[in-house]
């Protein structure tokens, strides 16, 4: 199905279930996601934010911190709340 897309210049599909040979298909082994225009910039600073204090959280497991620890002192579970 990649190389029939491929070959009608099909950017990309998506899929519903399952697929093997991810890694000559769209997207990634974490899949794919969909975002309206014009909400892209404020899910790519949300984004952004996150991957940010996961490495903080990461840098206090290190320093001895729980994860539990970790993820309260920095609003973890916060960050994954919608908004507005």
């Amino acid at each position: 199905m990649t190389q029939y897309a491929g070959a009608r210049k099909i950017a990309g599909t998506v899929i519903d279930g399952v697929c093997r040979d991810v890694s000559k298909a769209l997207a990634d082994a974490n899949g794919v996601v969909v975002v309206p225009r014009s909400r892209a910039q404020e899910v790519a600073a949300t984004a952004r934010t996150i991957e940010n204090t996961e490495s903080d959280i990461r840098a206090l497991i290190a320093q001895g911190k729980t994860l539990t620890e970790a993820r309260a002192a920095l609003g973890y579970h916060g960050l994954q709340r919608r908004q507005g």
